[in-house]
């Protein structure tokens, strides 16, 4: 059993990340990883926020909320200026010599008004060294 806590910290924003739109989230990714790169498991953290219309339903692409049909805000859980956020996690490993713990952000964004434009980029990345 390895337990990794990460911090994760809005240091260069003057507003929340991701702005508010839906379609736009930051996704912390943990992994345990074999010497090889091979991912042995993986846990995932999303920060967004999360709309919904009259009926209850999610409001996710950009044309939907350029049309105005959010009128609820049902979760926000971004990122506020200088804010860091602990985030534990929990993994159940084999054994193995020379595993690595990876711990990367990505901003995702994946505007669809008239058809869908995904954008992904990875914003940081660290490795360590797992040690028995």
């Amino acid at each position: 059993r390895i337990e990794v806590t990460v911090d994760v910290t809005n240091k260069g924003a003057g507003h929340k990340i991701p702005t508010g739109i839906p379609s736009k989230k930051i996704t912390l990714q943990v992994s345990i990883q074999s010497k090889t790169g091979e991912i042995h498991q993986l846990h995932q953290k999303t920060y967004q926020k999360l709309l919904e219309d009259a009926n209850g339903n999610s409001v996710v692409t950009d044309a939907d909320i350029l049309m105005g049909k959010a009128v609820k805000i049902v979760s926000d859980n971004r990122l506020a200026p200088l804010e860091t956020r602990r985030e534990k996690f929990t993994f159940f490993v084999p054994e193995e010599k020379d595993q690595k713990i990876s711990a990367a952000v990505f901003y995702d964004h994946n505007p669809k008004i008239i058809q869908s434009s995904p954008i992904h980029i990875k914003l940081h990345e660290v490795f360590e060294a797992v040690r028995p």
